[in-house]
């Protein structure tokens, strides 16, 4: 399997170590195997992210935590009844559960990854026309 080398060292050995998982433990888990190898590059887009934001990237499951409390009173309350009484019992239980979810760390890193600022091993990468010191002034 041939790798395009993005100049990012990390991703390179990601890549690797993902192709020897995929070769150790291919036969017994072929099904996520095949998934890994139809998208090779998201193992690597960890390392294009702010290195305060890894964390995050690796532990949470963000779909999973929030739905997890309305999926927990569903069972307890043995359903919602009718659609309308579901939707506003989800609302109000996400809304009140927003206020337990952690917090992002350097929240200040969000507004540049939003703005598809370049993070190469988790550290930003100036731009070119940002090193010249952003002087240039058109004639």
């Amino acid at each position: 399997m041939k790798h395009q080398p993005s100049g990012n060292g990390f991703a390179l050995v990601g890549l690797g170590a993902l192709a020897n998982a995929r070769h150790d433990f291919g036969a017994a888990r072929d099904h996520a195997s095949q998934a890994q190898a139809l998208l090779p590059d998201t193992a690597a887009e960890f390392y294009n992210y702010p290195a305060e934001h890894w964390v995050h990237l690796r532990t949470t499951n963000p779909i999973e935590s929030t739905v997890a409390t309305v999926r927990l009173r569903r069972k307890v309350t043995k359903g919602p009844g009718s659609r309308a009484a579901g939707l506003a019992m989800a609302f109000k239980l996400i809304e009140s559960a927003q206020h337990r979810w952690r917090a992002a760390n350097a929240p200040h890193l969000v507004a540049l990854v939003r703005a598809g600022a370049t993070f190469e091993r988790g550290v930003l990468v100036e731009r070119p026309d940002e090193k010249s010191g952003g002087d240039q002034h058109v004639a």
